[in-house]
C-alpha cells in the first residue's frame, strides 16, 4: 500500500509539473460559427408553435418546449369527422444535445384537446435537477387558466400538470423565472380584472415543488392594459425586474402606441419596490409603438438591460433598442439601437455571458422579404439573426446569420452551453411542408398557423469533450481537473457540476492523446483518444479512495453550483473544530464528533443512507480522511436537522426552512476547518416524517423537506455516543 502512495503522488507531482507549465486553451465569442444549421427539432403534420429552450447543467443538454395544435387527422370517415375537424392543442417537449442531436422521442405532457394552449416555459432547477413547467388551458368553454408542473431531467412528469390559481378567467402570456438563491420560482401572467377594470401582470413566488408561496400580488401599479411580462433575477440584491408591454396612455392593448414599463420586486416576498417607464414617450413629439421588451441581468455591472422592439424616427421601419436599468430601479442613461439594419426587426432576446463579459441577441428579420416595411407576421419572407454586444450593450463585430432559408421564421428563444461554448437558437418556421391543410371552420379556441419547430447550434468547435463519473455509483464528478497530454500543447479544464468538460477545437494535431483525470480523494484516471480531427467524447469513471459501495446506483446527485478549487471548508474560528487525526472532527462547541470527510457515504435515498451509515466503520473513507478510531457498524449515525444546522452557524443556531437567518459560517467563514469534501453538497437528517426528510446544503446553510424516495442526497455521520 505504502509502494502504492509513493508512486500516485509521484504521478500526482508530475501532472501537477505538467498542469503548471500548460497554457490556457480558450476560446471565445470570435471562435463562434454556425455548427449545425436549421435543423429540425419537430415536424409534425399537426402545427408547432411557440418553441422555448432551457439548458440543463448536470445532463449537459437542452431542452425544448412548444405547443401543438390542428386536427388530429385527415383521414375520417363520412359520420366519424371530430378528429379531421376540430383544432386539438397539445404541449410536448424535446431534448436536444450540444451538438444537436435529438435525445430520445418527442415528449408530451399536455394531451391534445379542443381548446387553448399557450405560451408553454419551463425553468431549470439545478438543485433538484428539475423543470418546472408552465403554460396556459383552456379548454372550449372554460376558463383559460394557469397551469404547473415539476418534470424531471429526461421530461417525465414528477408532479402535475395543476392549476396555480383555480379564480383565473382569461390567463394567457406567463413567464417564468427561478432563483437560485432561495430556490424559488418567480411566475408571472396576465389576467383581467383581479386587481383592477383593466389587463393585470399577477405574479407569483412558488416553492420548488411548485405550491403558492405568495400571490397573487400585483406587478406594477395596474393602470391600463398590461401584457407581455418577462422577468430577469439579479442575485446580488435578490431582486427581480419584470418588464412589459404597457397600453396606459391608449384604451386597451390591440392599438397603438405601446410603451415599456417594468417593475423591481422583492424576491423574497413579491412586495414592488418601484415602478419603472423604461420607455414612455407618449407626451414627446413623434411618439413611437415599443414591443415585446425582454430584461436581461449583466452580473458584472449588476444592471439589466431591457431590449425591445422599436418603429421610432429614424430606424428604418422597425429596430432594436435597449436601455439599462440600475440595480435599484434607476435608468442609466438613453436608450440607444441595438439593431437597425433595412426591414423589420422583431421579438428580441437578450443573454448575458459572464465569461466573455458581452451581450449576445437574436431576432427575427424581414430585410430580404419582398416588402421589408411589411410586418413580419404578415410577410413572405423573415429569417433569424444574430449580434454581440459589448458589456454597455453597444454592438461589436459583424451580424450573424442564423436562419435565412425560404419563407418565414418567427419568435427566436436561446439558450446557453457553458460547458461546450454554445447556443441552441430555436425558433417557429412557416415552411412546413406536410403539415395538415388549415381548418377552415375549427371549432378550437385560438388560432392555427402551419409551423414546425427547429433550431441552430452556434458555439464554439470542440477538440475533446467528456464526462467524469464515479466509479459503482454512476455520481458525476464536480471540479475534478482534467489534463489532455498528446502531440498538441498540454491542455486542462474543471468539470462543472455535472461532471462534464470541453476542450475547444484550435489546431490540435492530429494523434493518441491522453486523458488524465485527478481530484483530491480520487484514484488518478487515465484513458487514451486518438484524434482524426473529428471531435471525440469520452467518459471516465474516477475511483474514490475508501468510497463505502452499496447496491444503490445512483446516476445523479443534487450538488449546488460553489465554486471551490479546494477541498477544505471553512468556519469562523479555527479553535472550535478539533481535528482528531483518526478521520474525525470534534465540535467542541456541540460535543458533537463528525467523520472529517463528509461524503464518505455516497449519494442515495433516504432509507438507503439510513441503513449505510449504520455500517460506517474503522477503516472507511480513504485517503486522507481514513477512519482509525477504532469504531464498529453501529457507532454512526444520520445527524438531526438541528444538529447539521448547527455545524455552520455560530453559535449553533435552529431554524424552521430556507436558508438561516445568521450568517453560515460552513462554506466563506476565515479560517479552514479540518473537514474534507464538503464542496456544497447536500445532505439527508434523520428528522423526518413518513414521506419526507429534512435536507441542509453545505453551500449556504438551507433546508427544506425533500421525498425520501424521490431524491438521493450524501449522509454526513455523527457519533452514536457523541452526545
Amino acid at each position: 500500500m505504502k509502494q502504492k502512495n509513493v508512486f500516485c503522488n509521484t504521478v500526482f507531482c508530475v501532472m501537477l509539473i505538467i498542469v503548471l507549465l500548460a497554457p490556457p486553451v480558450r476560446a471565445g465569442w470570435e471562435d463562434m460559427e454556425v455548427l449545425k444549421y436549421n435543423f429540425d427539432i419537430s415536424a409534425s403534420q399537426r402545427y408547432e408553435w411557440y418553441p422555448y429552450t432551457e439548458y440543463n447543467s448536470i445532463e449537459n443538454d437542452f431542452m425544448v418546449v412548444w405547443r401543438r395544435s390542428g386536427m388530429l387527422r385527415v383521414d375520417c370517415a363520412p359520420g366519424d369527422e371530430y378528429e379531421c375537424t376540430n383544432s386539438f392543442q397539445s404541449i410536448h417537449g424535446q431534448r436536444v444535445s450540444p451538438e444537436g442531436m435529438l435525445l430520445g422521442d418527442t415528449l408530451q405532457w399536455s394531451p391534445p384537446e379542443v381548446g387553448h394552449k399557450q405560451v408553454p416555459r419551463l425553468a431549470y432547477n439545478e438543485f433538484s435537477n428539475e423543470y418546472m413547467l408552465e403554460f396556459v388551458r383552456g379548454l372550449q368553454g372554460e376558463p383559460t387558466q394557469q397551469n404547473i408542473a415539476i418534470l424531471d431531467s429526461t421530461g417525465e412528469i414528477l408532479n402535475g400538470p395543476k392549476l396555480v390559481r383555480p379564480d383565473d378567467v382569461n390567463a394567457f402570456l406567463p413567464t417564468i423565472t427561478f432563483n437560485p438563491v432561495h430556490r424559488e420560482y418567480l411566475l408571472v401572467y396576465n389576467d383581467r380584472n383581479v386587481f383592477s377594470e383593466w389587463l393585470n401582470n399577477l405574479g407569483f413566488i412558488l416553492d420548488e415543488d411548485g405550491n403558492v408561496l405568495h400571490g397573487p400580488f400585483p406587478v406594477g401599479n395596474q393602470v391600463g392594459d398590461f401584457y407581455a411580462p418577462y422577468a430577469a433575477y439579479n442575485p446580488t440584491n435578490n431582486t427581480y425586474l419584470v418588464v412589459w408591454e404597457d397600453f396606459r396612455n391608449v384604451s386597451d392593448w390591440m392599438y397603438d402606441p405601446c410603451d415599456v414599463y417594468g417593475a423591481l420586486l422583492d424576491a423574497s416576498n413579491g412586495d414592488m419596490i418601484t415602478e419603472i417607464a423604461v420607455m414612455d414617450d407618449w407626451d414627446t413629439p413623434g411618439v413611437a409603438d415599443q414591443r415585446v421588451p425582454v430584461p436581461c441581468y449583466n452580473s458584472d455591472k449588476n444592471e439589466f438591460l431591457v431590449a425591445w422592439r422599436d418603429d421610432r424616427p429614424p430606424l428604418d421601419d422597425y429596430g432594436l433598442m435597449g436601455r439599462i436599468v440600475g440595480p435599484n430601479g434607476t435608468l442609466e442613461g438613453e436608450e440607444f439601437v441595438l439593431a437597425d439594419p433595412p426591414g423589420m426587426q422583431g421579438t428580441v432576446e437578450p443573454y448575458y455571458l459572464e465569461e466573455e463579459k458581452k451581450y449576445f441577441i437574436v431576432w427575427t428579420d424581414t430585410r430580404d422579404a419582398s416588402d421589408p416595411g411589411f410586418y413580419y407576421f404578415l410577410s413572405d419572407e423573415a429569417d433569424i439573426y444574430g449580434q454581440w454586444l459589448d458589456n454597455s450593450g453597444r454592438p461589436i463585430g459583424d451580424e450573424i446569420t442564423l436562419c435565412d432559408s425560404p419563407d418565414v421564421q418567427m419568435h427566436p428563444e436561446m439558450a446557453y452551453d457553458p460547458v461546450m461554448k454554445r447556443f441552441l437558437i430555436t425558433w417557429y418556421d412557416w415552411n412546413a411542408p406536410n403539415d395538415f391543410p388549415l381548418l377552415s371552420t375549427a371549432t378550437g379556441i385560438g388560432s392555427d398557423m402551419q409551423g414546425d419547430v427547429r433550431g441552430t447550434i452556434y458555439g464554439v468547435p470542440s477538440f475533446l469533450s467528456g464526462r467524469i463519473i464515479e466509479e459503482g455509483t454512476g455520481s458525476p464528478v464536480e471540479d475534478a481537473r482534467v489534463l489532455v497530454i498528446g502531440p498538441s500543447l498540454p491542455a486542462l479544464k474543471k468539470t462543472n457540476v455535472g461532471g462534464w468538460f470541453n476542450i475547444e477545437k484550435e489546431s490540435q494535431a492530429e494523434g493518441k492523446y491522453l486523458v488524465v483525470v485527478f481530484k483530491l480523494g480520487y484514484n488518478l484516471g487515465i484513458q487514451s483518444v486518438v484524434y482524426t480531427g473529428e471531435p471525440q467524447q469520452v467518459t471516465l469513471k474516477a475511483k474514490r479512495y475508501g468510497r463505502r459501495s452499496t447496491t444503490t446506483t445512483t446516476i445523479i446527485t443534487t450538488t449546488t453550483t460553489v465554486d471551490q478549487t479546494t477541498t477544505t471548508t471553512t468556519a469562523s474560528t479555527s479553535s472550535r473544530f478539533i481535528d482528531n487525526d483518526d478521520g474525525t472532527v470534534t465540535d467542541s462547541l456541540t460535543g458533537l464528533t463528525w467523520l472529517k470527510v463528509a461524503t464518505c457515504v455516497e449519494s442515495m435515498d433516504w432509507d438507503a443512507a439510513l441503513s449505510a451509515v449504520a455500517e460506517v466503520s474503522d477503516g472507511d473513507c480513504g485517503f486522507e480522511g481514513t477512519l482509525s478510531d477504532g469504531s464498529n457498524p453501529g457507532d454512526w449515525r444520520m445527524p438531526t436537522k438541528e444538529e447539521m444546522q448547527g455545524l455552520g452557524t455560530e453559535p449553533p443556531t435552529t431554524w424552521e426552512e430556507g436558508r438561516p437567518p445568521v450568517d453560515w459560517t460552513l462554506v466563506g467563514g476565515t479560517t479552514l476547518t479540518p473537514f474534507l469534501y464538503i464542496q456544497g453538497n447536500c445532505f439527508w437528517t434523520s428528522t423526518s416524517d413518513t414521506d419526507n426528510a429534512w435536507v441542509l446544503c453545505s453551500g449556504d446553510g438551507w433546508v427544506g423537506l425533500r421525498d425520501k424516495t424521490s431524491y438521493t442526497y450524501f449522509v454526513w455521520p455523527i457519533r452514536r455516543d457523541s452526545n
